[in-house]
């Protein structure tokens, strides 16, 4: 059986962007969905911006998205990936971070699987800084960066009953 899908109006157009730009939570989701402006991010487009994208679209089983976009070897290649990118990395991460602040505050991410993306996006952050701090980061820092989001990882598994 196919599904016709009512296209919007031009008025109804308007309307609903006029809702997205007046309300918080709608506008830092829609500034994250385009994606970075960045050359090398190849990784940060992967785990970042799809996962935002996927989890936008309601999806049945948001855990389903997470795992497969955010998992910890996948989080562990854009952490190699910082050092590489030529662009804002500090304004595009911060539409991705409020934009995931917002989806859980909407309720679309509860609280367990947010956990889980706020120890992702900490590493993320904490990786940027001393790239920033020091020009580069260190094998160390990668290392035990990644070594955080396994272990939150594994835990949100348990957790949420994930095989």
């Amino acid at each position: 059986m196919s599904v016709k899908v009512k296209e919007l109006l031009e008025d109804e157009r308007v309307k609903v962007l006029m809702s997205i730009m007046g309300d918080k939570y709608l506008y830092d989701i829609a500034t994250a969905l385009r994606g970075p402006d960045i050359k090398n991010a190849v990784f940060a487009k992967e785990v970042l911006t799809k996962a935002v994208r996927e989890i936008a679209m309601c999806p049945v089983e948001v855990e389903d998205v997470v795992k497969v976009r955010m998992h910890p070897g996948d989080v562990e290649l854009l952490l190699m990936e910082l050092g590489e990118l030529k662009g804002d990395f500090a304004h595009y991460f911060t539409h991705i971070n409020d934009a995931f602040h917002a989806l859980h505050r909407l309720g679309i991410i509860d609280e367990d699987t947010f956990k889980y993306i706020d120890t992702v996006l900490t590493a993320v952050d904490e990786a940027f800084q001393e790239l920033e701090d020091t020009g580069e980061i260190s094998d160390g820092t990668i290392d035990e960066l990644v070594e955080e989001v396994e272990k939150a990882f594994e835990k949100w598994m348990e957790v949420k009953g994930i095989e």
